[in-house]
């Protein structure tokens, strides 16, 4: 794999730990008690956020496959257009 998709991975994956260890005590919360309202909607994007952050891994990693295929080409450069 490209450094640069290796990077990008990794970028995500540290910020997918950050927000792991951020809502920790929302998680520990979920084991104590049944979840009020507020608390629901927070453990819900937390969900969303975690959920989103490993979609953009794979996404990273599809988009760096279809590119080293050659199935795909980049989009046009604008000085490409002006030429």
């Amino acid at each position: 794999m490209d450094k640069i998709v290796i990077e990008k991975i990794n970028y995500e994956i540290s910020q997918v730990d950050e927000l792991f260890n951020s809502c920790k005590p929302l998680l520990d919360l979920c084991r104590l008690r049944k979840l009020d309202m507020i608390e629901t909607m927070a453990a819900g994007s937390f969900l969303h956020s975690m959920y989103n952050g490993i979609h953009q891994c794979s996404q990273v990693k599809t988009a760096s496959s279809i590119l080293a295929r050659g199935s795909l080409k980049p989009p046009i450069s604008p000085q490409r257009i002006l030429i």
